[in-house]
């Protein structure tokens, strides 16, 4: 559903403001291991920081597609409840997707998957409130 992959788009890339989503079109932090597929050529860049390369995408929506694809591929628990965005954020911050050797915390990944996911309904409910008062 779209709610959740724009609510953990904005979490892995701070609101669409890091270097890999704005240079690379990678919104999730997909690392650069497995085959090349439709959406992914090859193409990837090294993080100076943590030294782990990432996929860089040709296009935005190459890149959301491909992290599609990841979830509905390997992350089938958590594409199931994709309708329910805090059974997602639960069954995604449980998997292997979430990985404390780089240094993830998976508490605070569900939560700020829900809390994002919150904020982006709120924003479009004002919108359309907006629109249509």
């Amino acid at each position: 559903h779209q709610l959740i992959i724009l609510a953990q788009a904005s979490v892995e890339s701070g609101w669409g403001t890091s270097q890999l989503a704005r240079q690379n079109n990678n919104f999730f932090g997909v690392t650069a291991y497995g085959k090349t597929n439709q959406y992914w050529t090859g193409e990837k860049r090294q993080s100076t920081t943590s030294k782990l390369w990432f996929r860089s995408y040709k296009s935005v929506e190459d890149g959301f597609s491909d992290f599609a694809r990841l979830i509905t591929s390997y992350y089938k628990e958590a594409a199931k409840v994709s309708n329910d965005i805090t059974a997602y954020a639960t069954k995604i911050s449980q998997s292997p997707y979430i990985n404390e050797k780089n240094g993830d915390n998976r508490a605070k990944y569900r939560a700020l998957i829900i809390q994002s996911g919150e904020t982006i309904l709120s924003i479009v409910k004002k919108k359309f409130q907006a629109q249509y008062n």
